[in-house]
């Protein structure tokens, strides 16, 4: 999976994270230390909610459903391979203006509205987020500390 993949799986698993949403072509570049990256992106995910869906994000911003975990709160909601993810709470994703509201939603056991399309139809579907599971945060992290690792590799070639 691509980084960028990656990037949007774990923001709209912290669901309160609009710029990851946001689109755009730069890669994205941590500037924290690696210690201090995985104190506080390992923090962030634990107490943070999850929805449990794998995205494909495209060049136009749309992010589309490419796999929803099993066991997940987004399988008991119904949610389904294909649906666009549209808004959440009625906040639109890439609306970065909003990251307070995003925030006040990011809690395990906290209902939320997501809107889909799905067959060309908008649909409001609630689901209750949950926490995320350790494994969950390991790929995360681990995904992320690779680019750190990466970064230290390529410095010394």
């Amino acid at each position: 999976m691509k980084r960028r993949d990656w990037l949007v799986l774990g923001a709209l698993l912290l669901v309160a994270m609009p710029i990851s949403f946001a689109g755009g072509k730069e890669k994205y570049k941590c500037t924290h230390t690696t210690q201090d990256c995985l104190n506080e992106m390992s923090a962030s995910l634990k107490k943070g909610g999850w929805l449990g869906v794998e995205l494909n994000h495209s060049e136009t911003g749309e992010m589309s459903v490419k796999r929803v975990i099993p066991g997940s709160p987004a399988e008991a909601a119904g949610l389904k391979v294909g649906d666009t993810a549209v808004a959440l709470n009625d906040l639109k994703y890439g609306d970065e203006t909003k990251k307070e509201a995003w925030m006040a939603v990011n809690v395990p056991g906290k209902e939320v509205t997501l809107t889909i399309t799905r067959g060309g139809y908008e649909k409001k579907i609630p689901v209750t987020l949950a926490q995320r599971p350790a494994e969950v945060i390991a790929q995360q992290v681990g995904m992320h500390m690779l680019d750190h690792a990466g970064d230290t590799a390529i410095a010394k070639n």
